[in-house]
């Protein structure tokens, strides 16, 4: 059950906006620690950088981002985690995503042959880097299939979508908006008026900025509810420790 996390603003990202987001990197980390990755503007150009120690991703987030990126932490369930191009963001060099869930089950063969695509690895999320044109069709054409919630970024911007099988949540803050996977993450993370996006929307900074909130009654508020149980403990995979 990976993590998927971003700030949308309008503005650069200010030191106090990263120190929260480094908050969130490691609050998300229940939710995965194979790999960690990060992909972001900068000089109008996509960069994206991957790791396998948490610490290093903090550094560089800090270091490095201060416009629009996606960030992405692993816990592998197919493919090769220590193979890089397994990891995520993945990207075409012009557009990147991350997300949680599964968009198909078949082998790396059958997938190519259902898309007509040749596929670079063997994440199925390479299926939905190629429908970035019109993701919002892709999705519901393929709902009964798919459980994806997501963040991509197209054209230097960064969007989030989801369907009804995987949760998203967002917080404002500085006259920014955090987004994480789940809302417990948030919470952790010192965050307050916590809400969860709408199913079959995309979203960037000014569309969530304008939505309505909502009370959500089937509240997805634990990561337990997705698969982590705290009582599991994950594998000891790196020497460094939050």
């Amino acid at each position: 059950m990976c993590g998927i996390a971003t700030i949308l603003s309008n503005k650069k990202i200010s030191d106090c906006e990263k120190e929260y987001f480094k908050k969130i990197i490691e609050e998300s980390s229940v939710r995965g620690l194979h790999s960690f990755g990060i992909s972001h503007v900068k000089n109008n150009e996509l960069v994206t950088k991957k790791f396998y120690e948490i610490l290093e991703c903090i550094d560089y987030f800090k270091k490095n981002v201060d416009g629009a990126f996606i960030y992405h932490n692993r816990y592998s369930t197919s493919g090769d985690w220590k193979n890089e191009n397994n990891n995520q963001p993945l990207t075409d060099g012009k557009n990147a995503i991350v997300f949680n869930g599964v968009i198909s089950m078949k082998t790396k063969e059958q997938m190519e042959a259902e898309y007509s695509i040749e596929l670079k690895n063997d994440n199925d999320g390479e299926i939905f880097l190629n429908k970035l044109e019109n993701p919002l069709k892709f999705l519901t054409q393929k709902k009964e299939e798919i459980s994806i919630a997501a963040l991509y970024i197209k054209n230097n911007k960064v969007y989030a979508i989801r369907n009804s099988k995987r949760p998203l949540w967002y917080a404002e803050k500085f006259n920014s908006i955090f987004i994480a996977s789940t809302k417990d993450i948030l919470k952790r993370s010192g965050f307050s008026k916590i809400n969860c996006t709408d199913v079959y929307k995309i979203y960037d900074y000014d569309k969530l900025k304008k939505k309505k909130t909502r009370i959500h009654r089937l509240s997805y508020s634990n990561d337990e509810q997705w698969g982590y149980r705290p009582s599991e403990q994950l594998p000891a995979l790196h020497s460094k420790q939050i």
